[in-house]
């Protein structure tokens, strides 16, 4: 580069610091769902009107008693409790989630206003959960003295994600509870402004395919709960992550979340024992049985590109699949209900099929 060049990009830069630009976190940050607050409304609920690509967006819901007013949108019945937790009075709440193979970092929002009556409550506290029924829900900020008035608090809770961000992983969804707390009486009122768009800002990006080990037991549940962590990820105690690829040491009986998981690929590598697959569909690229230990697939509707069963163990199908190929190249594979195997077989080796 030019030296003048060098002196006046040094300058413009150091220009755009003193101002406070380029250098903040929102500065990188994208809208990832928005929600235009309604006048005069009486709806439980709003539906997003954006979403960025590879996410979804759940409506924006108030859980008190929605009363009309020209200013703003919710109600009643928050709670007098000067106590502050996920679950001790009415909020506003909505999710956001984070399509399979994309992984989402919530770090800021925008346009977060409330008003609140002269009655109504005094302290908004925002939550998220990693699960829809907030029973172990973190704090992400909390503003007092919002009381008989209108009060911005996009600048404390962006404050607080930077310092924080959140990561939803690919395939899950993150929640969040917005809760009116401190109200002189359950008959006054908090809203959101009318006519405003709210909206949760960050960034999408291409999920990391990680390999995962099962560190659960030898019984779990397999699903994509952050508190679940009975899978390792080197050292590290982790939830499931949609496309992850998943690898089973011992033998153990994994049950399957009712919605289904999605691997990038399940090996089952055990000395000894069976493992067994029940509940929900598993769908994977490839089904692996390798070792002298025997798999048991119970689930129905399972699918995999490849079903291999690599190893002097037994590989057992209970229930109804889709497998575009079958490699029998040792150990012996059994069908022990109808319909449970279709696609091409290959056999090989000292095989049984």
């Amino acid at each position: 580069m030019h030296k003048t060049t060098a002196s006046f990009f040094v300058k413009f830069v150091c220009l755009l610091c003193a101002f406070g630009f380029a250098i903040s976190p929102s500065a990188f940050s994208d809208t990832l769902a928005s929600w235009v607050i309604p006048a005069s409304s009486t709806v439980a609920s709003i539906n997003s009107s954006f979403n960025a690509a590879n996410t979804a967006a759940g409506a924006l819901g108030f859980t008190g008693t929605a009363t009309s007013s020209a200013a703003g949108w919710g109600g009643t019945g928050f709670s007098a409790q000067t106590t502050i937790a996920a679950g001790v009075s009415k909020n506003f709440n909505f999710y956001v989630t984070a399509n399979p193979g994309s992984e989402i970092v919530i770090n800021g929002v925008a346009n977060f206003s409330l008003i609140s009556s002269p009655s109504g409550p005094s302290t908004w506290t925002l939550f998220y959960s990693s699960t829809a029924d907030f029973a172990s829900a973190t704090q992400i900020a909390s503003i007092t003295g919002a009381g008989n008035s209108t009060t911005n608090i996009t600048a404390d809770l962006t404050t607080a994600l930077q310092a924080n961000p959140i990561t939803v992983r690919s395939g899950t969804t993150g929640y969040f509870r917005l809760v009116g707390t401190a109200s002189v009486s359950t008959s006054g009122t908090g809203r959101i402004p009318s006519g405003t768009t709210v909206s949760v800002l960050g960034t999408v990006g291409v999920a990391q395919v990680s390999t995962l080990v099962w560190n659960g037991g030898s019984t779990g549940s397999w699903n994509y709960l952050g508190s679940n962590l009975v899978w390792l990820d080197g050292l590290n105690s982790v939830a499931f992550s949609s496309g992850a690829i998943a690898i089973i040491n011992s033998a153990s009986s994994l049950t399957v979340d009712a919605g289904g998981v999605v691997a990038g690929a399940f090996t089952n590598n055990i000395s000894l024992g069976t493992t067994v697959i029940n509940g929900g569909t598993l769908s994977s690229s490839s089904i692996v049985n390798t070792g002298a230990g025997n798999l048991s697939l119970q689930s129905s509707n399972s699918s995999a590109t490849t079903l291999v069963n690599s190893g002097l163990g037994t590989l057992s199908l209970m229930g109804s699949g889709t497998y575009t190929t079958v490699n029998l190249t040792a150990g012996k594979i059994e069908t022990l209900a109808n319909d449970v195997l279709s696609g091409a077989v290959n056999a090989s080796g000292d095989s049984i099929l």
